[in-house]
């Protein structure tokens, strides 16, 4: 049997680090059955992925597009509780790395959107050093106050 060889172009595009990791958000983001936002999430340390994420209901609930999305069809939910059923990927992204006993503290967080007031005191308390973001969250100026008080750099980034 002969040795199957796979050649390589010299001089082929390598994504920067940063980049390669928003086009990992941008596909995982695609797992989304969100109907208001399609997020992706990625947390990383020493460009090692520690967990992923996308936005979308709980394990085991019914998907957003099978029973209707709360902030479009006016589904009553308590005060302060927020319209959306699903978790954030920011959210997810933590929990899916806790599940597996992953240590995410120190790591980089990269997300399609800056995050909610809610995903911030996450970030916050799971020392999450960095969040990368690509397009501003619908003026949730809570989580700028947050970040504000805490050590966690924030960054948004974007590609020219």
């Amino acid at each position: 049997m002969k040795n199957k060889v796979w050649r390589i172009k010299k001089g082929i595009k390598r994504p920067k680090w940063e980049e390669f990791w928003f086009n990992l958000t941008d596909q995982i983001k695609t797992r989304s059955v969100c109907l208001h936002y399609q997020v992706g999430a990625v947390l990383v340390r020493e460009n090692q992925l520690l967990g992923m994420g996308y936005n979308g209901p709980p394990k085991g609930l019914e998907h957003c597009f099978e029973v209707g999305c709360a902030k479009k069809v006016g589904i009553k939910v308590l005060k302060h509780q927020g319209l959306c059923r699903g978790s954030h990927a920011e959210l997810n992204a933590i929990s899916n790395a806790a599940s597996l006993g992953v240590n995410i503290s120190g790591s980089d967080l990269y997300v399609t959107y800056r995050p909610c007031a809610m995903c911030t005191k996450s970030i916050i308390n799971s020392k999450i050093k960095r969040v990368l973001y690509l397009k501003d969250y619908d003026g949730d100026e809570v989580a700028w106050s947050y970040f504000g008080q805490s050590e966690v750099e924030v960054m948004k980034v974007v590609f020219n």
